[in-house]
């Protein structure tokens, strides 16, 4: 199981995981969706009951396995309607690192828009979104 650690320690992208599992993949899939794609992969990988013993071979195809399944969750489906990341579990921890906020910025990303109108839910103020362009005086 060591020398299976060992090869994925070093594969650092959901792009490195596929090719070295060699599944094909669209290039726009995981762009939008690399890290739901490894979360989920991850996921999988914990619900795994039992994994073969000492056999790299056969743990490496049942990781392949996995991960292929991973990646077909988003070639058919959206990260937001996947909901690997709970926008819920992430709300808790910004709001544990906001401290009298003025201005909070977030990405425009699907987890970004959700967590940004929880926060501000939560915080009882303004959401400004799908901004171009952003001036703050001093």
């Amino acid at each position: 199981m060591q020398e299976v650690i060992e090869q994925l320690r070093h594969l650092s992208s959901a792009e490195n995981f596929l090719r070295f599992f060699d599944i094909a993949f669209d290039e726009k899939v995981v762009k939008v969706s690399r890290l739901h794609i490894l979360k989920r992969f991850f996921q999988y990988i914990e619900q795994q009951k039992e994994l073969p013993r000492n056999n790299a071979t056969a743990v490496l195809a049942v990781y392949r396995c996995l991960l292929q399944k991973a990646y077909n969750d988003f070639v058919v489906s959206t990260p937001a309607e996947q909901k690997v990341f709970k926008a819920s579990s992430l709300r808790d921890v910004s709001l544990k690192l906001v401290h009298r906020p003025e201005i909070l910025l977030l990405g425009a990303t699907s987890m970004g828009r959700d967590l940004a109108g929880s926060v501000a839910t939560t915080l009882l103020t303004g959401l400004t979104a799908h901004c171009t362009e952003l001036n703050i005086d001093p």
